[in-house]
């Protein structure tokens, strides 16, 4: 069963949100959060999976996106400080869902945005939870990072932190198709499902051009969070985490990003797998071969407990 929960947060703005849930759960929740220009509804399939499996999941629109944004003008916004007020957004939510079910385990999974959301909140609140799981992630180099910022906040500077910039859309996004022959449309990247493409490029709330002042704030925080050497304490010790990528992923360049990103949590004391798919893209949770996908998780999960 599906329902709507919302809560307030910084700036009075109300958190729209979505539980998944029935009578029978009691040990296992998973709260999702999901990328950048989607929104929490594109989850249904996996959240109805894993409810049939003997799940809650948890997951809200997060500040700039879908229903929390009130209006698609405000896209993309995140407000003044907005990367910090969305991890605690996803804080209150791992919160919320922990006062729902207190015996159960609880897990949290990160795609694409989510992800780097998921990997800052845990070098807070990694004591929160029981496992975690990033789903398109990779690791961005530090100077491609740093010219987006600058270029982004030189723009921001001068024409406001809601101004759309094309160019900076492009110099963000603008590879993503270059490995994909016979190109359909600019958002081939995301899945080889069509349905999906389709899907997404028809949904309101999904695939608008961010304005630069979410750009600077992303790439920002990208920096602090990829490139500041945290101790190996900061985290809690042995939690264990699934990286689960498409090996056709650009935003995981094809790979080699996820491998990082591995390599970072092992030696920082996670108990970390990864699983790279043949010829998946960057939604690894919309692919073709999505089942397998579902079910590996939940593996994962069940073995942990």
């Amino acid at each position: 069963m599906k329902e709507k929960f919302s809560f307030n947060s910084f700036d009075e703005l109300v958190i729209q949100g979505y539980k998944w849930r029935n009578d029978q759960v009691e040990d296992k929740v998973l709260v999702i959060s999901h990328g950048m220009a989607e929104t929490i509804a594109r989850y249904e399939v996996f959240a109805n999976y894993l409810l049939d499996k003997g799940y809650a999941v948890y997951g809200i629109d997060q500040r700039g996106h879908g229903q929390t944004a009130i209006t698609q003008e405000k896209l993309g916004c995140l407000g003044e400080d907005g990367w910090f007020r969305m991890k605690e957004d996803l804080k209150q939510t791992v919160d919320i869902a922990k006062r729902d079910y207190p015996s159960a385990s609880i897990y949290v999974l990160g795609h694409s945005m989510g992800s780097f959301l998921v990997r800052d909140f845990l070098i807070d609140y990694s004591h929160e939870i029981d496992g975690v799981i990033l789903s398109g992630t990779g690791y961005t180099q530090k100077t491609l990072l740093r010219i987006g910022n600058w270029m982004s906040k030189r723009m921001m500077n001068q024409k406001g932190p809601e101004y759309i910039s094309p160019f900076i859309d492009r110099l963000t996004f603008g590879g993503y198709n270059k490995k994909i022959d016979n190109q359909r449309t600019d958002f081939d990247w995301l899945t080889r499902d069509n349905d999906i493409v389709d899907a997404y490029i028809d949904d309101d709330y999904c695939g608008q051009v961010h304005p630069v002042g979410y750009f600077y704030t992303f790439t920002h925080n990208l920096i602090r969070i990829l490139y500041k050497d945290y101790e190996v304490g900061t985290y809690k010790s042995n939690l264990p985490m699934l990286i689960l990528s498409g090996d056709s992923d650009p935003v995981g360049d094809y790979g080699k990003g996820v491998h990082k990103t591995k390599a970072y949590y092992d030696n920082h004391g996670f108990d970390t797998q990864m699983k790279l798919y043949p010829s998946g893209r960057h939604e690894i949770l919309n692919e073709l071969n999505r089942e397998e996908v579902f079910m590996d998780i939940d593996r994962w999960i069940s073995n942990l407990e």
